[in-house]
């Protein structure tokens, strides 16, 4: 059964206007990590709502010459956003073994309102069991 064009039109208006927010809320999002001095704005709602759960996560942290998104010192947790580069592996592997526990996400997973509680979760579940 196909939507009358009517309704088919209110289905694309409000698809639009669901856009439309979510670009605005990225838009607000990217000025503010800019502002606060991370890499992107990713990063920093994802370091925000970390900080909402009540976990301290330090952004762009070298260790042992290696820059990682978000370092969780009390968990020895690395967390890196967004799209791996090519040294993402080497980092991975070097940091692994020196004990470090690491987490992968997608840029999607954090700015989409819907999965970021899911990721917060996959995160605090580490955390709670290492502190």
């Amino acid at each position: 059964m196909s939507l009358t064009r009517t309704r088919r039109q209110k289905r694309l208006s409000r698809i639009r206007r669901k856009k439309r927010e979510i670009l605005k809320f990225l838009e607000e999002a990217k000025a503010e990590a800019k502002e606060k001095g991370f890499s992107t704005a990713e990063e920093y709602l994802l370091w925000r709502a970390l900080r909402r759960e009540g976990i301290e996560a330090d952004h762009n942290v070298n260790i042992y010459g290696v820059e990682v998104d978000l370092y969780i010192s009390r968990a020895k947790l690395i967390v890196e956003v967004g799209y791996p580069d090519e040294n993402f592996r080497i980092k991975w592997d070097r940091l692994k073994g020196m004990g470090y526990k690491f987490l992968y996400f997608s840029n999607r997973e954090v700015w989409n309102r819907s999965l970021l509680p899911n990721t917060v979760g996959r995160i605090k579940e580490i955390y709670l069991v290492v502190t």
